[in-house]
């Protein structure tokens, strides 16, 4: 994107907040207590607002949960907490229209969503095949009627792992297939003159999100759209590794005047992503102003040549260390991949472990095993917290390993796509395994799964 031509989205209001424009950023998180527990869901939706976070998004996977959307949104408001909600939709017309006259904002994912109305369509019949223009125009309208009665907005919410085989067929799993399925999804809203849209490019692999957001963002300009952008790095993982990728991935677009709300996604307690996504918000607030001067290793003239860059942050805050590093240094690292960089404190510490951590979450040098796992969810069939910690613990010694604890299967088959090893949620109780992106083992107890997973690996390793 031209760096001298700023994006400057629309603005837009949920739930009596506006984002967008120069508004500043919003910070988001999820819940991962079951949806129809009404009063745990209520519980967490406050603790993270009173946290920081500003729009709180929940799964709904059936009418069911969405009609209990409905009593959390009324037990929330008795309380004095207007907080804006999101509800997140996978496969389920039916339920994005639901859930569409009850919350602030609804999630939809084109990857599932948009082939999907087709099929499960009952006002015509079709004998299979791929939907066509029409169908699709349809669908989508149905959808936007709703949302322009009821003031609610549509997050065109792309995911790597779950481009649609139509797209995947034209594009493959790449950027540009990103790009092209939100941009279909949000032409017909543009050409129908429904506006109250933002758009966002997930992946777990940074080079892939921020290409893929920057990609969508010249798409927009092009057709005179100024949607306003979610920014997330999906199934981050937990702990250092988790703040690492997340701040390599949102850091350099908010660093490009690109984010207009923000998540930062980690395996853990979600009110943990609060102070990181704060860290990111503060850093770059002032990003979107004329009078912004950029930090030295910023400069495009300095990038262009390969040098050791020495980058010094204040680390009295180790979080606050981790963050800003990682999302500057990947900012250069966007630029020119063939520095070689030191991160040293104000207190004269060196830290060459967070350079090499970096290093592997932009993709450019892999020292040790990579993990991909996905924030908690109320779609979560397992403890993925504890599953996760367990899988690290016996495997952190590997090399140029890639292992994927997952959830459930909304994301995880695709996200996993170029994974070693994956670690699936099936069912409660249940768990499928995967080899290089196909399933060795479907649907085996919990309990035996972490065992078999071993297994696996110890006889499948190459020089084992």
């Amino acid at each position: 994107m031209n760096s001298h031509k700023q994006y400057i989205s629309r603005v837009l209001n949920i739930g009596g907040m506006r984002l967008g424009g120069r508004q500043p950023v919003r910070i988001q998180s999820m819940t991962n207590t079951p949806t129809m527990d009404v009063d745990a869901t209520s519980i967490q939706a406050i603790e993270l607002f009173e946290a920081g976070c500003e729009i709180v998004r929940i799964t709904a996977r059936n009418i069911k949960e969405a009609g209990a959307l409905e009593k959390i949104r009324a037990k929330l408001e008795n309380q004095g907490y207007n907080i804006p909600l999101v509800a997140d939709i996978h496969f389920n017309p039916r339920v994005a229209e639901e859930a569409a006259t009850i919350v602030h904002k609804i999630r939809i994912n084109p990857g599932n969503y948009l082939d999907r109305q087709f099929f499960l369509s009952k006002e015509q019949k079709h004998d299979g095949g791929e939907p066509g223009r029409n169908e699709i125009v349809e669908g989508v309208l149905r959808l936007t009627d709703i949302c322009r009665k009821h003031g609610t907005l549509i997050r065109v919410g792309v995911n790597h792992g779950s481009l649609s085989e139509r797209i995947l067929m034209k594009y493959g799993n790449t950027a540009r297939g990103m790009v092209a399925s939100a941009m279909e999804f949000l032409e017909i809203c543009h050409e129908n003159n429904f506006h109250e849209l933002l758009v966002s490019m997930k992946s777990s692999h940074v080079p892939t999100m921020i290409t893929a957001t920057r990609d969508i963002v010249q798409e927009m300009m092009a057709a005179g759209m100024d949607y306003p952008v979610h920014l997330g790095v999906t199934e981050a993982g937990e702990g250092e590794d988790g703040r690492v990728r997340s701040a390599a991935g949102i850091g350099p677009l908010l660093g490009m005047g690109i984010g207009d709300t923000i998540r930062v996604s980690l395996t853990e307690d979600p009110v943990a992503e609060i102070p990181v996504a704060k860290i990111l918000r503060d850093h770059y607030e002032d990003v979107r102003q004329p009078e912004k001067v950029p930090l030295a290793w910023q400069n495009e003239e300095v990038s262009r040549k390969p040098e050791l860059v020495e980058m010094k942050f204040p680390d009295h805050n180790p979080e606050v260390l981790t963050v800003v590093a990682s999302a500057e240094m990947s900012s250069l690292i966007m630029k020119a991949k063939d520095n070689d960089f030191r991160i040293i404190g104000e207190s004269g510490k060196e830290y060459p472990d967070l350079v090499l951590k970096i290093l592997q979450a932009t993709g450019v040098r892999i020292s040790g095993t990579e993990y991909i796992s996905c924030p908690t969810c109320g779609r979560t069939t397992f403890d993925i917290q504890r599953v996760l910690k367990e899988v690290k613990q016996h495997t952190k010694g590997l090399k140029n390993v890639k292992i994927a604890v997952m959830g459930c299967i909304v994301n995880g088959p695709g996200e996993m796509a170029d994974a070693d090893y994956g670690y699936v949620g099936a069912a409660p109780g249940k768990v499928t395994l995967y080899h290089k992106g196909k399933i060795v083992m479907k649907n085996i107890p919990e309990k035996d799964a972490l065992k078999e997973l071993l297994e696996l690996i110890n006889k499948t390793l190459p020089g084992e």
